[in-house]
């Protein structure tokens, strides 16, 4: 039997500085992915950003917290992302970065785990020649 080939949506909590953090896609499905390379491909800018994040927890003036969730629209969210300061950009897509080659080194790591149980003989024994 083979592994499992869709993507499970999982949430995962991405530390940032200053106690804020980062909710984020665990892994692009294949159309999170195609939409993402469509994005880039199209120099839409914030592509890796959009595609990943989920929520946040940052702040602006006043602890006034900075609203961020898919509900709203792309280009509502890329407006958003356009108001950050860059170094907290920096920080966004340096997070998402390490991010991505985690679960990318995961996933050969377990390419390279053998299996728990051995794999079934192709042949029966309860069958006579």
């Amino acid at each position: 039997m083979g592994r499992c080939r869709i993507v499970t949506p999982e949430t995962v909590r991405l530390p940032l500085s200053d106690g804020d953090f980062l909710d984020v896609q665990r892994e692009l499905n294949a159309g999170d992915y195609v939409d993402l390379l469509t994005a880039l491909t199209e120099r839409k800018p914030f592509a890796k950003v959009i595609a990943y994040v989920l929520g946040w927890s940052l702040c602006a003036l006043a602890d006034t917290p900075i609203p961020y969730d898919t509900d709203m629209s792309e280009d509502d969210r890329r407006a958003t992302i356009r108001n950050l300061d860059k170094a907290t950009l920096r920080e966004i897509v340096a997070a998402l970065d390490r991010h991505e080659a985690a679960v990318d080194a995961d996933r050969e790591a377990k390419k390279k785990t053998p299996p728990t149980e051995p794999a079934s003989s192709t042949t029966s024994g309860s069958v006579a020649p």
